[in-house]
């Protein structure tokens, strides 16, 4: 069953190449919630701010986040190929200007993600 858990303002982290903060939503599967909370600790010590499990979390507040939510375990990865990052990269540097200069040139699911969330809400 899935594992979610938020971060206050001041926490960040870094997860397999990934950033976890108050604007993110970290999720990973977990038979329980003693589990996820053990893992939760594992991952982050002390640094997060709640954790939910399963039908505990609301999906609506999802909106309070608005890098959504970012997938730890491996079998949740989504492909996301060079052409579609750097179209990504394209309209956003179109749209939004020299302020997507300042942000990474990586290829990354992440940035990718990232991007998109841009372009959506500018």
């Amino acid at each position: 069953m899935k594992h979610y858990v938020t971060f206050g303002q001041v926490h960040v982290h870094s997860v397999n190449g990934r950033t976890l903060d108050k604007d993110s939503v970290a999720v990973y599967e977990a038979h329980d919630p003693t589990e996820g909370r053990a893992k939760a600790f594992q991952l982050f010590g002390d640094k997060f701010m709640t954790d939910y499990h399963g039908d505990k979390w609301n999906e609506a507040d999802l909106s309070y986040y608005p890098r959504g939510y970012i997938h730890l375990d491996e079998a949740n990865e989504k492909p996301v190929s060079r052409a579609q990052y750097d179209e990504l990269k394209r309209l956003a540097n179109a749209i939004i200007g020299p302020a997507c200069d300042i942000l990474p040139d990586t290829y990354t699911k992440e940035v990718t993600e990232y991007y998109a969330w841009l372009l959506a809400n500018p």
